[in-house]
């Protein structure tokens, strides 16, 4: 990827992003107590590898925080971290009391823009927290709120590819310029990196919590629904590899597919839809059920 962002302030992407940009990538340094720092819960950021932390924390016991990290001032004395969160854990684990940090005074939105050209640079991320700061970077660059972006994206790159003129003909050129610093095509992202956050709601509740990885997610979402959580429960509970878990999808048994017509019957039983029935159909309805209930008690008494 460019570093074309650390390179200079003005990236010509949007007032949100130049302005994020400006007011970060200098200024004064000093010392903060950790006690006085509080993580980011917005972060898409909630995995860090146990190994590689403990890895740097010896490092900074030996050298010490080499790099700042940012922050911003959320209350007096307090405040919440821009970017820096793996640096910020080591030195905790390290059994640091302070932490070299960089102060910024910034708005939630120049804060998340600011953290995800800051994490964008790195080489670690996983394909959800990759699309989620690029997400967060062409929210800002068209000045779009985040959830409106997968649907806006997609609608215009339809239209494009239908050779319709699109509403905002400026939006394309943003974000061309904004794909040409970040690498890609803004296009290709449309179809295939957004898929990235469509994960079912109760895997990606457990992704945003960090305890799980990206791939074993993304693997448990390809297995039938019913197995979801009890997938997820194992991979957790047993810190099962990609391996161990790949061998549980082989040797899943999915119920049995139910008779057709069954799930609609179902969704017909209930007693205001049969009370809603006219009188005869009604009465109809109860004897049917009466001879189903009479066959099962027949069934299970022999």
């Amino acid at each position: 990827m460019s570093n074309a962002f650390r390179k200079h302030a003005g990236t010509g992407l949007g007032t949100t992003v130049d302005a994020a940009l400006a007011r970060s990538l200098s200024g004064d340094v000093r010392k903060i107590l950790l006690q006085n720092i509080s993580t980011n819960p917005e972060q898409p950021r909630r995995h860090f590898n146990e190994e590689r932390l403990a890895e740097l924390a010896d490092s900074i016991r030996e050298s010490g925080v080499l790099q700042p990290i940012l922050l911003r001032s959320v209350a007096a004395g307090q405040y919440q971290i821009v970017f820096g969160e793996r640096r910020y854990r080591a030195a905790l684990l390290a059994g640091l009391t302070e932490i070299p940090a960089m102060v910024r005074e910034l708005s939630s939105e120049e804060a998340a823009v600011t953290a995800a050209v800051e994490n964008l640079q790195r080489e670690d991320l996983n394909p959800y927290e990759e699309a989620q700061y690029k997400l967060t970077l062409i929210a800002a660059t068209l000045k779009l709120d985040p959830t409106d972006v997968p649907p806006y994206l997609r609608k215009l790159h339809r239209n494009l590819a239908a050779g319709q003129v699109p509403e905002h003909p400026e939006h394309v050129q943003q974000l061309e310029r904004l794909f040409k610093e970040l690498g890609g095509s803004w296009r290709t992202f449309a179809v295939h990196g957004l898929r990235t956050l469509n994960l079912p709601e109760v895997i990606l509740s457990v992704l945003r919590s960090g305890q799980l990885e990206y791939s074993k997610a993304a693997l448990i979402s390809t297995a039938p629904p019913q197995f979801h959580e009890r997938l997820l429960r194992e991979a957790v509970d047993e810190e099962l590899s990609l391996t161990q878990l790949q061998e549980r999808l082989r040797h899943l048994s999915p119920k049995p597919n139910a008779p057709e017509g069954l799930t609609r019957l179902r969704s017909h039983l209930s007693a205001k839809k049969l009370d809603a029935l006219p009188a005869e159909h009604r009465q109809e309805a109860r004897q049917l059920i009466e001879r189903l209930n009479a066959l099962f008690e027949r069934t299970r008494s022999t």
